[in-house]
């Protein structure tokens, strides 16, 4: 679990259930039985500051690696910090090759510092890495009616935006009519309503 980078150890059984949205509630069995990681699905966590967000992304982090899953949790601003010092540095392939390793990768607060249009083309490279091969948990403040209508890059959310247009079945969640169901091997979490 040290090596997975938690800032903080968050348990599921912490979790204030009676406090998470109604959405949250009903997918959370699911998304405890580690499922989505075995299969190479994602998770988008949205919703406003303080609803749980990332106690749920980390104590799903620390469960699967309790489970023996290899598991990375970093903040998109530190990500993204990463990527531009080892592509300075002419190491970013290294950078690369160890994040596709990662069973499961946690990205925290996206959204909550915005970034340029270079930023965001860095950050969709680096996460499209992933798409289809494995998991990745991102949770942000945005909504996720407002990253699918994002045209530009110069806040990031086209990475997103552009990461599930790029492939139908394997890259991160589109939204159904019922706004939680898993989409084409994904999922969302919408913070709406409390249980």
């Amino acid at each position: 679990m040290k090596r997975a980078g938690f800032p903080q150890l968050k348990y599921l059984q912490e979790l204030q259930r009676d406090e998470l949205p109604e959405e949250a509630c009903t997918l959370l069995p699911e998304l405890e039985t580690l499922d989505f990681i075995r299969e190479g699905r994602n998770a988008v966590l949205y919703g406003n500051p303080g609803t749980g967000k990332t106690h749920l992304a980390t104590a799903l982090g620390i469960k699967a690696c309790m489970d023996g899953y290899s598991v990375m949790f970093t903040s998109v601003p530190h990500l993204l910090t990463q990527i531009r010092e080892c592509r300075s540095q002419m190491t970013l392939r290294q950078l690369e090759l160890r994040f596709e390793r990662f069973d499961l990768v946690v990205c925290d607060e996206f959204g909550y510092v915005s970034f340029d249009k270079e930023g965001g083309e860095l950050l969709f490279n680096h996460l499209s890495l992933r798409a289809g091969k494995r998991s990745t948990i991102i949770t942000t403040n945005l909504a996720f009616s407002s990253l699918q209508q994002v045209e530009r890059g110069d806040q990031g959310q086209s990475a997103v935006r552009r990461s599930g247009r790029q492939t139908d079945t394997q890259g991160f969640p589109c939204q159904y009519d019922r706004g939680v169901l898993p989409c084409q091997g994904d999922f969302e979490l919408l913070h709406k309503k409390k249980c």
